[in-house]
């Protein structure tokens, strides 16, 4: 007579936690790399010349703030760039290497977000492989260098959608709260944002995860990662949902 098989003892989530841990060398290599990014970025910063959108933006906040927000409802702006220029003007003489620290810093600050980012999909060292294409791409670097509201609408844009995914993965508070930050701070800075602010409706609307449950897990009030009365399925924020466990980030 043959035993059943006995079905094997899943491992603690603490102990799971403890090996998706990554090393001291592996933060090393991400700074490495944002300090790289950051060199890259800031070498002779202040040349070329202002060119026309740059000069554009230096004429639009040399005035008073009133003056500014006259000039932004005529020429159709959202205020947070230039918010940020015209205050900076305040504190410092606007020069080249002025205009295009902001730009600068945000194009640096792009490493770790892209990493950020990957990391929520893919394993760890896949998003470090893509935070050092970020720190190496000349069209990062490009706009780095460039003082309009590009560099940072896009670190936003990233750190929104990176959020996002951080949220439906940990269901956290401060995931939520970072999760709205950073698209109210994208959509401030160029108005494009909105694009993608308004497409996430949708993919509540429409995304499902393995089981068949929308996503956020909306249909039963105070979830605690426990399991649906309908067949005992788990919820789509349980660790035990395919499209949320951490997967190959665990064996990596």
């Amino acid at each position: 007579m043959t035993s059943l098989p006995t079905a094997q003892a899943s491992e603690p989530p603490s102990a799971a936690d403890a090996r998706d841990r990554p090393g001291r060398g592996h933060w090393l290599v991400l700074l490495a790399l944002t300090l790289a990014a950051g060199a890259l970025r800031l070498f002779w910063l202040e040349r070329p010349c202002l060119w026309w959108d740059e000069a554009s933006t230096f004429g639009r906040v040399t005035g008073t703030l009133d003056q500014l927000f006259g000039v932004l409802r005529e020429d159709g702006f959202v205020p947070l760039h230039y918010e940020a220029y015209w205050l900076l003007g305040r504190a410092t003489l606007l020069t080249p290497f002025a205009m295009r620290v902001i730009p600068a810093l945000a194009g640096t600050l792009m490493v770790p977000a892209i990493y950020f980012l990957a990391v929520q999909m893919l394993p760890r060292r896949t998003a470090l492989a893509a935070a050092a294409f970020a720190a190496c791409s000349a069209y990062l670097s490009f706009y780095s260098r460039d003082a309009k509201m590009y560099m940072h609408l896009w670190l936003f844009v990233t750190l929104h959608v990176g959020c996002l995914l951080w949220w439906l993965r940990a269901r956290r508070r401060v995931a939520w709260l970072c999760w709205v930050a950073t698209g109210v701070a994208a959509a401030g800075l160029h108005a494009p944002a909105l694009i993608i602010v308004g497409l996430e409706p949708v993919f509540f609307l429409f995304v499902r995860d393995g089981f068949g449950n929308p996503l956020p897990c909306i249909q039963g009030r105070g979830c605690r990662h426990g399991t649906r009365s309908t067949g005992g399925r788990p919820c789509c924020c349980s660790p035990a949902s395919p499209s949320l466990s951490p997967g190959p980030r665990a064996t990596t």
